[in-house]
């Protein structure tokens, strides 16, 4: 349970979380044992009460937050005495930099010591910096190495990362049901990136059959979850009708989901069903303002394609409704900015 919270929280890359994953893994049996055995205290268990687990975790990192250079001196030393979890905390430490200046090359060092003795969470950080160049020159077939090796002890960003490097042939022969394989285990351990991927390897038959039902599906996780370009898919399968009924009301739903994220093709999407009336009553307005702001985000054809329509709604405006809709361009532009 404990080691789950840990690794969850790890790669958000806040003191917070730094300090709940220490606390949780280390503090509290602590704190409960010594409560427990106390001379005449009061026994209970911190861990069947949330409330307590919550109040002495946040009572720990106060203390900790005040003491910063302490828990820095104390891992150090047990790293430098060959403790696993502390040479993967200190590099973590140097990687984030948090409690002490942010240092490549240290974090490097300290996780690659932690990597060696066999820690798939600092397997998986020394994969990543080779993947990215970060305290050591970029090397795919490194990168692809370490991957592996925290992949197969079940570490779900490994897993993730080992299918993208097996999808686009870095580090390692591109190969499409390698890449499916390694996905899914990610997935089904909640990775959502995952199972957005799962998602689009389902939807064109990449290393497994083409099944747009479990495309939707995964898609659809994803979605639930915030992923822009999952949102996108779920919108555009519901305006074309595959797999499920076309309806454009859930089309626009997952369209303004996406586009209130940046994604552009959703923003196109939106000026196209405001400018037709699909799943939303027409508003040349708001198509207008849609279409401006997708043009902007947009490239090459996509851009122009854009531009074009913004032409096209012009021709049927009055001078008032254009000056409106330039407005409301404007504030979509303060909200969601231009992604150039």
């Amino acid at each position: 349970m404990l080691a789950v919270f840990s690794l969850s929280f790890r790669p958000k890359g806040e003191i917070l979380y730094f300090l709940l994953d220490l606390t949780f893994r280390r503090v509290l049996p602590s704190v409960e044992m010594t409560i427990n055995n106390s001379p005449g205290g009061r026994k209970f268990n911190i861990g069947d009460n949330p409330v307590k687990k919550i109040f002495v975790s946040w009572l720990f990192m106060v203390s900790v937050i005040c003491n910063a250079e302490t828990i820095y001196e104390k891992t150090r030393k047990l790293a430098e005495k060959g403790n696993t979890e502390a040479q993967l905390d200190l590099g973590i430490m140097y990687y984030r930099g948090k409690v002490v200046q942010k240092d490549d090359k240290e974090a490097f060092k300290w996780l690659l010591k932690g990597a060696e003795q066999g820690d798939a969470f600092a397997q998986y950080f020394i994969g990543s910096m080779y993947d990215y160049g970060k305290g050591v020159p970029k090397d795919s077939k490194e990168a692809f190495k370490w991957y592996l090796k925290a992949a197969e002890q079940g570490n779900a960003f490994a897993q993730f990362y080992l299918g993208v490097m097996y999808y686009n042939g870095e580090g390692v022969a591109k190969d499409f049901k390698e890449a499916f394989k390694w996905h899914f285990k990610a997935a089904e351990q909640g990775s959502i990136k995952a199972q957005y991927s799962i998602g689009v390897m389902y939807y064109w038959g990449k290393g497994v059959s083409k099944d747009t039902k479990e495309a939707f599906k995964w898609y659809l996780k994803a979605a639930e979850q915030g992923i822009p370009n999952a949102q996108f898919k779920i919108g555009l399968i519901y305006s074309i009708g595959e797999v499920v009924p076309k309806d454009y009301k859930k089309a626009f739903k997952w369209y303004f989901k996406a586009a209130e994220q940046g994604n552009a093709n959703a923003q196109s999407m939106l000026g196209a069903l405001y400018s037709d009336g699909k799943g939303v009553p027409k508003d040349d307005t708001q198509a207008y303002a849609w279409f401006n702001l997708a043009a902007e985000n947009l490239t090459g054809e996509d851009s122009e394609i854009c531009k074009k329509s913004l032409i096209e709604l012009e021709r049927n405006m009055t001078p008032e409704q254009i000056a409106k809709a330039q407005e409301l361009t404007k504030e979509l532009f303060e909200k969601y900015g231009s992604k150039r």
